[in-house]
């Protein structure tokens, strides 16, 4: 009997997503039940206006001058009937796109409708095109000559995000993507929200992303190489399950005799180390002993 560890490669899509729910989604939160707060016409003011829960400035509209926000915010208040009568987002945000102004942007004008969307229960069903979501999704290969992407269209890498979720990720995440992409860097804090916390988190005392890495010896016959490689590739592993990332390598001898300081070959078999990336070793053993064949 031996035990085989169903592995997989996590896409950096679906790594991305995991820190998304992980990172980002308690701070969307916070801003939702900030937006949903107020009178009608407060809302309207607050989300035209950018104003996130800590007072400031959100900071999608940095560059925006408070004058134009500020006509902006006026025009939309004109039309406070209207909007509170819309019955789906798509409509809301028509109504927003028409009250658009010199300075106002279509990532503002989106932005404005999330807000307001929040507290008429409004969200977005399908993924919206701007500026920085277009170019996420263009990086991915994913038709952008369209005002919005389909949900239906969305890889299962993304499965478990709302629209506005994806919308969000391709947005912040687009250097990840494409021939030219940065090494991604997964979030390793989370900043307070708002100033409603009562005091401030020592560095020390963050919470961070914690791991262990678990190594996999295979020892395989020459004949069974292709085969070995292909059933690898072929593996899936269930979502949640505490593997972050997993790696299949093999050995290769340097022409330098120095930088061989140790041997894990084997003359009668190809070696293979399988590097998984696990939340505990827990996981790893509970995922191990699902997979005894």
């Amino acid at each position: 009997m031996c035990s085989l560890i169903r592995a997989q490669c996590v896409s950096l899509l679906s790594d991305i997503r995991d820190d998304y729910i992980l990172y980002i989604r308690p701070r969307v939160a916070v801003e939702a039940k900030h937006y949903a707060q107020g009178s009608p016409v407060q809302r309207v003011r607050c989300a035209a206006l950018a104003e996130g829960p800590n007072g400031r400035k959100h900071k999608h509209q940095w560059r925006i001058p408070p004058a134009a926000l500020e006509k902006f915010s006026a025009l939309l208040i004109a039309r406070v009937g209207d909007i509170t009568a819309a019955r789906t987002f798509a409509e809301l945000l028509g109504l927003i796109k028409s009250a658009r102004t010199k300075g106002v942007a279509e990532l503002t004008v989106y932005d404005t409708a999330v807000r307001i969307g929040k507290g008429q229960g409004l969200e977005p069903q399908a993924i919206y095109l701007h500026a920085g979501t277009r170019e996420g999704a263009r990086l991915l290969g994913w038709n952008v000559n369209r005002p919005s992407i389909p949900i239906e269209e969305i890889p299962p890498d993304l499965a478990g995000l709302t629209p506005a979720e994806i919308e969000d990720l391709l947005c912040s995440n687009a250097r990840y993507f494409g021939p030219n992409a940065s090494p991604y860097r997964h979030p390793t804090t989370c900043a307070p929200a708002s100033k409603t916390c009562s005091t401030a988190i020592p560095k020390s005392k963050r919470s961070c992303r914690k791991m262990v890495i678990i190594l996999v010896h295979w020892l395989i016959r020459s004949d069974r190489i292709d085969s070995f490689i292909a059933t690898w590739k072929g593996m899936t592993i269930k979502q949640g399950c505490g593997l972050y990332r997993e790696i299949l390598t093999a050995p290769v001898e340097h022409p330098n005799p120095i930088l061989n300081t140790f041997s894990i070959t084997d003359r009668r078999y190809a070696t293979f180390i399988n590097i998984g990336m696990w939340k505990s070793v827990e996981d790893f053993d509970a995922a191990d002993r699902k997979s005894v064949v």
